[in-house]
């Protein structure tokens, strides 16, 4: 697969980082408990070439060479906190099958506790498997049950909540509208809230008004648009679409995914928007970069982090996870390196 150049030319607009800051607050993440509640899964990738055509129908056989298996949605988020210096704790669903067990021990080789994952024995554990062929991706394969949870499964996800949430100094929602997600949920989860931590939310339009009283609510470009019902074709639309969500939803800050063009930093609604321009020096695969930017956009302003500065490392953060293959994470000496070769 040929590798995506970005055009890494100031734009107008864009304003240059701290470097100093930036450096230091890699230094500050760790220690900082984050609760992740949302969609785990298991991403599958199996390898192989391909020499010859089925005859059977006309599609490529795959040789099948490796298979890796990785934590993915709200798992990926939980390995980024981890790998950025922070406690993760992971609420969220999975089956009573052998993809579990692959997944909790998973989260031990990482250090991760299991301990807030929930066993739904009517559900399979979600997997999405990627048969790639000479790094090509050939067809994906999902294995789901993305029907809203029962209301004895939700309460067994509120149980988890109340003995995890104290004490932590973010909460991320992970929303892959797979069911976990729900108005009933994030009340719930809200009002458990009283410490008041930072909450922010990887969305999905289907569970929109789900989301009211947020922190921080990080769509990407097509999510803003499906929030906003704003079609965006120029910077201006990118605009409405944020005051649109902010009256919706009452969030205080917003954090808009450009892809290859950065980040849309709204901070507060009555506050002019800041351009980031993008820190990717190369796009190979995107495959989980929004789990990279909400988990470190976060952790970064748990340690204290102003808006802009936190953006701004998960700026970097996405920047180094895209030219990654598959689910990727990053480590602190990743992000310190790739900022000071951007001097």
């Amino acid at each position: 697969m040929k590798r995506k150049r970005v055009n890494r030319n100031r734009e107008k607009g864009f304003d240059l980082c701290n470097h100093t800051e930036l450096i230091s607050l890699t230094g500050k993440l760790e220690g900082k408990r984050i609760m992740i509640v949302g969609d785990l899964m298991l991403d599958r990738f199996i390898y192989g070439n391909v020499n010859r055509i089925s005859p059977e129908a006309p599609v490529p056989v795959v040789k099948v060479t490796n298979e890796i298996n990785k934590l993915g949605g709200a798992g990926n988020v939980a390995q980024n906190i981890k790998s950025l210096g922070g406690i993760p704790i992971l609420v969220s669903a999975v089956g009573k099958d052998r993809e579990a067990e692959t997944i909790r021990d998973l989260m031990k080789g990482l250090e991760i506790r299991p301990d807030c994952l929930v066993e739904i024995k009517s559900r399979p554990t979600i997997v999405k498997t990627r048969i790639l062929a000479e790094r090509q991706q050939v067809v994906r394969l999902d294995s789901e049950n993305d029907a809203p949870f029962n209301e004895s499964d939700i309460r067994a996800f509120t149980d988890r909540i109340s003995d995890c949430i104290g004490h932590v100094d973010g909460i991320i929602i992970s929303d892959y509208n797979k069911g976990l997600i729900s108005p009933a949920l994030m009340s719930y989860l809200m009002s458990a809230n009283k410490d008041g931590a930072l909450v922010a939310i990887d969305p999905k339009p289907g569970n929109y008004r789900s989301y009211t009283g947020a922190s921080v609510i990080t769509p990407n470009l097509k999510e803003a648009s499906e929030m906003s019902v704003i079609k965006i074709h120029s910077d201006a639309d990118i605009v409405s679409a944020a005051q649109h969500i902010f009256s919706e939803l009452k969030c205080s800050s917003i954090l808009i995914t450009l892809g290859n063009r950065g980040m849309a930093l709204f901070e507060k609604e009555d506050k002019p928007v800041q351009w980031l321009q993008t820190r990717a020096r190369e796009v190979f695969d995107v495959t989980g970069a929004g789990d990279t930017v909400i988990a470190a956009f976060t952790i970064a302003l748990s340690a204290g982090a102003s808006m802009k500065l936190a953006a701004e490392l998960a700026n970097f953060a996405a920047g180094i996870v895209v030219g990654k293959i598959g689910t990727a994470s990053v480590t602190r000496d990743e992000l310190k390196d790739y900022i000071n070769e951007s001097k």
